[in-house]
């Protein structure tokens, strides 16, 4: 699919400066990231919310499997079932709101 950075509020596909090919999947996982409204709207319109759910659980999914979540050489562990986690739950809160 072409990106269009200018639909988003910054360009998270820092390696182009303009319109690029990326992978749909690509897309909503960097955007949903941001936790920015406007672009969880952007990407609710321009692939659907059922889309955008199934990529968030996915990721989640995946993260809750492997048992922790690694930033910068720090392991965070992760616990319990991945639906009740607070960010999951603000996220799909947003796109509900789509």
């Amino acid at each position: 699919m072409v990106f269009d950075p200018e639909d988003y509020s910054q360009n998270l596909f820092w390696q182009s400066k303009g319109k690029s090919e990326q992978k749909v999947y690509s897309i909503i996982s960097k955007y949903l990231s941001t936790m920015n409204k406007n672009d969880i709207k952007m990407l609710c319109s321009q692939f659907g919310k059922t889309i955008v759910k199934s990529v968030l659980k996915d990721r989640y999914k995946k993260m809750y499997a492997k048992g922790y979540i690694s930033t910068n050489g720090i392991d965070i562990p992760l616990s319990g079932k991945f639906e009740h986690n607070e960010i999951y739950k603000q996220l799909m809160g947003m796109i509900d709101d789509c």
